[in-house]
């Protein structure tokens, strides 16, 4: 695993607990755990597929898809609540991802 990639892991990870936090009221080891559990199997994945595909949209659309089920599943929450958080955290990671590479 390289430096560059598990940064972005580790950006990835406290920016989405952010927004887990706002929208999920349980303790936050609990929420962290399930962030890194949750991002441990879609971010690995996102990053090989957008280097095969190299269609941001294509990748992030699969990924919110597959999150909205793990975020439903790991917090016991309705699909709407799931959907929420999965499109708010993907925009926020994948905008803030692509700022980063420009950069």
């Amino acid at each position: 695993m390289n430096l560059p990639y598990l940064f972005s892991l580790i950006i990835t990870i406290i920016l989405e607990l952010g927004i887990y936090l706002f929208f999920i009221k349980r303790p936050i080891l609990n929420i962290l755990g399930y962030v890194i559990l949750i991002n441990c199997v879609t971010h690995p994945l996102a990053t090989i597929f957008y280097k095969q595909l190299e269609n941001l949209i294509i990748v992030e659309f699969s990924v919110f898809i597959v999150e909205i089920f793990l975020i439903k599943w790991s917090f016991e929450i309705d699909y709407k609540k799931a959907i929420q958080i999965s499109v708010i955290a993907n925009l926020l990671t994948a905008i803030l991802g692509k700022i980063i590479s420009i950069i």
